[in-house]
């Protein structure tokens, strides 16, 4: 008689971040909702499931020393070539090293979904590439980009549009090694080569790789994974251009769906944010009847106009996650 032994497959989570101010209220609040992403994950679920997950947490940064943006590119990139040299010195073939990358200015939702309902979300949000980033409604490169550099980076942006069209480098999720050459091509850049003449913003370099590698990177248009603070809207009412299967955006944008406003007035209560720590709901977004609205993110990021609030909120949730 011939025994068949199924193997399963291993997944490493990381979920890593380039903090280097190790007493800061928002890494508490990274490091405190990832470590409850890690926690959660453990506990026994009531269906078995074929393919393990395992949730790694890193701040790659530790113990470095700012000195300019290029920072936690650098670093990035030297954590993911360790990372993708020991799985190839391992021979764990069956072993797949998947990585979310979150600035410090971020934190986790532990209770928006399991680790296998991540994955799934991330492959369907991706439309058959490996990186995804998180999107924002504002086409920045360290500065608002001039119409030049607007199509030659994203020549299908609609503008005069507040949908949630460009890419934002504070949240990526991919394969080590796909997000491994995109950095080793970000940190190689020379001054001159870089679009919008930004020569600090880690955005502008890493706006010019998805200006050449469009068909490596999937933006997150339908906040199935990341959600900045200031995302813009989405108007489900406009044909399906340039995102099949998610959302479109177009001129106009609707209202009353997928509105997730930018600024601190009122932000807590007219964001559609709900903050309960130990439980659900936990920055949960109230989906709106009729709107196809996914809810629940799993990474929040406090950019751009929204950084000052974002940072209160990521205070909040940090002195809350480690009380003195």
């Amino acid at each position: 008689i011939k025994l068949e032994i199924e193997k399963t497959s291993m997944t490493n989570l990381w979920l890593t971040t380039c903090e280097t101010r190790v007493d800061s209220q928002s890494l508490k609040a990274w490091m405190g909702t990832a470590r409850l992403v890690q926690n959660i994950s453990l506990q026994p679920t009531s269906s078995q499931q074929k393919d393990a997950i395992q949730i790694q947490i890193v701040n790659f940064c530790d113990g470095q020393v700012f000195r300019s943006m290029m920072l936690k590119q650098q670093m990035a990139r030297k954590f993911l070539q360790e990372l993708v040299n020991n799985s190839t010195a391992s021979g764990k073939n069956n072993e797949t090293n998947i990585v979310i990358f979150t600035d410090g200015d971020a934190f986790f939702n532990p209770w928006a979904i399991t680790p296998h309902l991540l994955m799934e979300r991330y492959h369907r949000a991706r439309q058959g590439k490996p990186i995804l980033f998180s999107s924002e409604p504002n086409c920045w490169v360290g500065h608002m980009c001039d119409e030049d550099v607007m199509q030659t980076i994203y020549p299908d942006a609609t503008t005069g549009s507040s949908c949630p069209q460009f890419l934002n480098a504070g949240q990526v999720m991919g394969p080590a090694k796909d997000l491994l050459e995109m950095y080793q091509y970000t940190t190689e850049l020379t001054p001159n080569q870089i679009y919008g003449g930004e020569r600090v913003s880690d955005q502008a370099r890493v706006a010019t790789w998805y200006a050449h590698h469009r068909h490596m990177a999937a933006l997150d248009v339908g906040s199935l994974i990341f959600r900045n603070f200031m995302f813009g809207t989405v108007d489900p009412s406009t044909n399906k251009t340039h995102f099949p299967n998610l959302w479109s955006c177009g001129k106009g944008y609707a209202k009353k769906c997928g509105i997730f406003y930018p600024f601190y007035t009122g932000f807590l209560n007219h964001s559609g944010l709900s903050l309960a720590m130990g439980g659900e709901p936990f920055l949960q977004m109230h989906p709106v009847p009729g709107c196809p609205t996914e809810p629940r993110p799993f990474s929040f990021h406090a950019a751009g106009p929204t950084k000052e609030s974002g940072l209160r909120l990521l205070g909040q949730l940090g002195r809350a996650l480690y009380p003195k």
